[in-house]
């Protein structure tokens, strides 16, 4: 019984400290700025705040990335969500774009790909964050996506001849 209580004290320590952490204000500019700065950027900023959902940008690793936050309300749960979206030109040796977009999405997952433009080619990644929208959350999910992102172009840069 003595364990029991234990560990239900720990767990009630642990709540109370994952409720400390929560984010009130949902993607704030300054919670936005130090999950860029946190990742290597230096030039984060809001390009957008029209509508329900600001847009930040900012370059890391020599990509730039694109942040911002949804909320939504269905059948009366709340959730947050953190969508990461960088626009890339094609690799110059990709001829049909439609099999490519194909591939990558097929291969990653993670992420979706689609078409931007004639030119160019998006990476999105949406996450939903239930239960709290804390700093390091958003911090470590912005740095998973520059990962995977300098992941795919690693990878790509060879599969891209192949699927010629």
């Amino acid at each position: 019984m003595k364990s029991l209580l234990t560990a239900a004290g720990l767990l009630a320590l642990s709540l109370s400290a994952h409720a400390q952490e929560t984010i009130v204000e949902y993607l704030s500019d300054d919670v936005v700025q130090t999950a860029f700065t946190e990742n290597g950027s230096s030039d984060a900023q809001k390009l957008s705040s029209d509508g329900e959902e600001p847009i930040w940008g900012g370059t890391i690793d020599g990509y730039t990335i694109y942040l911002s936050g949804v909320a939504c309300d269905e059948m009366d749960q709340q959730c947050h969500g953190l969508r990461l979206i960088s626009i890339q030109n094609y690799p110059g040796n990709v001829t049909d774009k439609a099999a490519f977009l194909a591939s990558t999405n097929e291969m990653f997952a993670a992420v979706k790909t689609a078409s931007f433009d004639d030119e160019n080619w998006m990476i999105n990644y949406y996450v939903i964050l239930n239960g709290g929208v804390t700093q390091q959350n958003i911090n470590e999910l912005t740095g998973i996506y520059v990962d995977l992102v300098e992941t795919m172009f690693d990878r790509l840069s060879g599969d891209a001849e192949e699927s010629e």
